[in-house]
């Protein structure tokens, strides 16, 4: 097991740079790839780059990052001041099992 902490927070500038994106949008993709396997046509696109991007510029997603490296999100969408609805939930393979999807749950509790 990852011995190391992770973190989670909101997107800030630099997270929107063309590389991070990229890669948050790819894991995404590739989790889900494998997540609803079965159910869809392998390779269909869970998200985009450029909703992606929308979606951190709008504060709508939580990051959880390792050493400087994003590692998981989750999807957030505000419904009421104390009520909000979340999905696309991910977490890197190898990170699994170290309370990642856990901690941004509370992190969108703790809000």
């Amino acid at each position: 097991m990852n011995t190391l902490k992770h973190k989670t927070r909101f997107p800030n500038s630099s997270d929107l740079d063309d590389i991070t994106v990229n890669q948050l949008t790819d894991l995404i993709n590739q989790v889900y790839d494998v997540a609803e396997s079965g159910m869809w046509k392998p390779n269909i696109l869970r998200t985009t780059k450029s909703e992606v991007k929308k979606l951190e510029k709008n504060s709508k997603l939580i990051l959880a990052e390792l050493n400087g490296m994003i590692i998981g999100s989750i999807h957030v969408q505000k419904q009421e001041d104390d009520v909000a609805e979340f999905g696309m939930l991910v977490c890197s393979p190898k990170h699994r099992g170290t309370r990642i999807g856990s901690d941004l749950c509370k992190q969108l509790k703790n809000g």
